[in-house]
């Protein structure tokens, strides 16, 4: 099945959206900017990008919040349409890049690092990695369409508050 291609600028469309009613509703540009950064830190928070979807809990009742994360549903979308079906052939091994360091900052003179380092460089053959273990631990495992209508009912939301705050002050201007 083919899916379209997410580009990660549609997810500029959801934060201009919310920039925009802030700054509708907000009595000044300070206050505004205060309001969006709070509300940026709340997506970033609650979004599962660092935590495997089953086991993340904020606590205090908190959880709820991940469902009105356009960053979360965005990545949901994101990580299904690049993994899903998807299997990758490790068999010649992940490479100590895999890990995130680059491999001359690795001391050459422990045993175990270098034992560590062959381990990685050869996996082994027949080694495949699947892309749908990645999409289950880190998405509600929703179908693409699913998360995009999420995507869009988000977007739709927020234009019609933008809408309302519009209508409402132009009522408040014209009296």
């Amino acid at each position: 099945m083919l899916m379209p291609q997410l580009n990660p600028n549609f997810c500029y469309v959801f934060a201009f959206q919310v920039i925009q009613i802030c700054a509708m509703a907000a009595s000044s540009q300070d206050l505004a900017f205060a309001i969006v950064c709070a509300w940026i830190a709340v997506n970033i928070f609650v979004h599962p990008f660092h935590h495997l979807y089953s086991n993340y809990t904020l606590g205090w009742g908190l959880s709820w919040l991940r469902y009105l994360s356009a960053v979360s549903w965005a990545w949901q979308g994101v990580v299904t349409v690049e993994l899903k079906d998807r299997y990758f052939d490790c068999s010649h091994g992940s490479g100590v890049s895999a890990l995130g360091i680059f491999p001359e900052l690795l001391p050459t003179s422990s045993v175990l690092l270098r034992q560590i380092k062959q381990q990685i460089d050869n996996l082994g053959d027949g080694c495949i990695a699947s892309g749908n273990a990645v999409v289950s631990m880190y998405t509600q495992e929703l179908p693409y369409g699913a998360t995009f209508s999420m995507l869009l009912g988000y977007y739709s939301v927020t234009l019609v508050i933008t809408y309302l705050i519009a209508v409402r002050k132009a009522k408040k201007a014209a009296s």
